[in-house]
């Protein structure tokens, strides 16, 4: 099963008392950024799951209800090393990238 179908069971088979949070990560060059980011959710207390896409750039996190804050998560992503950062995902964000690629295409 490759990473994708992983967070898509993930974000579909959410058990009473948690949530799926989705986290935009950047800086990720390799796997080895991949399997770090997401030993190190799995790490933090109430996190009861984590999948880390390389190739989306995505984290997708099952937490308890008293598990960490998306502020929290982004956190440790951070603290990894500088070139790492991570925010909130929204799925308008994808759209609003394709839309400026759109524009820059267009203007000359």
């Amino acid at each position: 099963m490759n990473e994708a179908a992983v967070s898509t069971a993930i974000s579909s088979a959410t058990p009473a008392g948690t949530q799926t949070v989705m986290l935009q990560i950047k800086g990720m060059h390799c796997d080895g950024c991949k399997i770090l980011i997401q030993e190190k959710l799995l790490d933090m207390p109430g996190v009861e799951a984590a999948v880390v896409s390389s190739e989306t750039a995505l984290a997708t996190v099952q937490i308890t209800a008293h598990g960490p804050s998306t502020q929290a998560m982004a956190d440790v992503i951070a603290s990894l090393g500088d070139s790492y950062s991570a925010s909130a995902y929204k799925e308008s964000d994808e759209a609003t990238d394709e839309v400026s690629e759109e524009i820059v295409e267009v203007m000359p």
